[in-house]
């Protein structure tokens, strides 16, 4: 099939305004190009230069081939493009494709238990930490949100305990764990066995880490706190505790691979 001769006169209104824009942003793009080879620039700014120009000069090429498709004029550049956009296509529906016969292949009952079993692991993950309490899950399509309770229950019976006296010394060197690990603690009552967890930049570094150890793509979100009932601050201060902590998980392998005693998780 033979070529159309190209012609001024059968360009509409349309395809003359759109040309005259897309050369004005290609000699922009080039222009620059040409400002960027003054040699006698400040040495810190070369290193920059030399990234943009090649940034710059794609730029233009691309400008350069909405031209020729905005003037009716055929390239080979603007071909392989076509194509490439294809093959992108292409590959996308594949993708879909395949993603809906995995999710076809997955019973209801299996995502049910595969849920469980997360929310089984991170329960546990946080009551070995003396935490105990998580206060919600929800699942979205790409990320986990949870909901930290950061009341120190610690792994101890709270009534009717068989060994009362080896809870008692157990506690005590849990507390001292947290505060060696920076969290800070103060007695709900001046002579309290029971304490919480104040609400402080150093406090929530350590809680920050602890969550970063399990779970590194995660993102804390939000910290929420209550004003302590009574001042238990040497300096007779009140103070806020930390209640929950919300976070973001990116990523279920971590929860998967949380280390927890396998034998509890079956």
């Amino acid at each position: 099939m033979a070529e159309k001769k190209f012609s001024l006169a059968d360009l509409t209104d349309d395809q003359i305004a759109v040309a005259s824009r897309v050369i004005r942003e290609a000699g922009s793009a080039l222009g620059m190009v040409q400002g960027m080879f003054n040699k006698d620039a400040p040495g810190g700014e070369i290193e920059q230069r030399s990234e943009l120009v090649p940034l710059a000069v794609r730029k233009a090429t691309r400008h350069v081939i909405e031209l020729a498709e905005a003037l009716g004029i055929p390239s080979e550049e603007a071909e392989a493009v076509t194509r490439r956009h294809a093959a992108i296509r292409k590959a996308n529906i594949r993708i879909r494709g395949l993603e809906r016969q995995l999710g076809e292949s997955v019973t209801p009952d299996k995502v049910q238990q595969a849920v469980k079993s997360y929310v089984k692991r991170i329960k546990r993950w946080w009551d070995i930490h003396g935490f105990g309490h998580v206060s919600s899950f929800v699942f979205e399509e790409h990320i986990v949100r949870v909901s930290l309770s950061c009341l120190p229950f610690g792994d101890f019976p709270l009534i009717d305990s068989k060994t009362p006296v080896s809870d008692k010394e157990r506690k005590t060197l849990w507390r001292k764990s947290l505060e060696d690990r920076g969290f800070v603690l103060a007695e709900e009552e001046k002579g309290s066995f029971d304490f919480n967890v104040v609400d402080c930049d150093q406090t929530r570094e350590a809680i920050a880490r602890t969550i970063k150890e399990a779970f590194p793509t995660s993102r804390i979100i939000s910290f929420e706190n209550h004003s302590a009932y009574t001042p238990t601050f040497p300096d007779g201060r009140l103070h806020l505790n930390i209640k929950d902590v919300n976070i973001i998980i990116y990523s279920l392998s971590e929860i998967a691979a949380l280390p927890l005693p396998e034998e509890e998780m079956e």
